[in-house]
């Protein structure tokens, strides 16, 4: 089921050469902000995002507590470029969690007998390390 935000995204985007006011241009980057920080439009964190921090829905006696919060983009950042330094392609290293990092992390994690699914995790990270210090 798709929320009332990707529409209103995609009514944003899909007039490119109308000027769009600001309040519009900021609710897109909010939107796509909450986009690159989910595993996409399918996530309830996602659609979480867009209703508490882009539309200011108070949703908190609604729903459970959001998962704990991602890792900051400093952190991925320093995955990504550990995972491009050890021969796994995360995509470009620009601190963004996106599907092409999280399929190098779920390589990497597969290779050295780390449970799946973890994300970025200190049995990553001591991973990452001990890997990066064996080259």
């Amino acid at each position: 089921m798709r929320g009332p935000a990707i529409f209103l995204a995609m009514a944003l985007i899909a007039q490119p050469g109308i000027a769009q006011p600001d309040e519009d241009m900021e609710l897109q980057r909010c939107i796509f902000a909450c986009l690159a920080q989910s595993t996409g439009n399918d996530d309830p964190a996602y659609h979480r995002c867009v209703s508490t921090v882009c539309l200011g829905e108070d949703r908190s006696a609604a729903e459970p507590a959001p998962p704990p919060e991602r890792a900051d983009a400093q952190a991925v950042l320093s995955v990504q470029q550990s995972l491009a330094a050890l021969g796994l392609d995360p995509g470009p290293a620009d601190g963004i969690h996106g599907p092409q990092t999280g399929a190098a992390i779920e390589r990497f994690r597969a290779e050295h007998g780390l449970a799946p699914g973890g994300g970025i995790d200190a049995a990553l990270l001591e991973a990452l390390q001990a890997a990066r210090a064996g080259q």
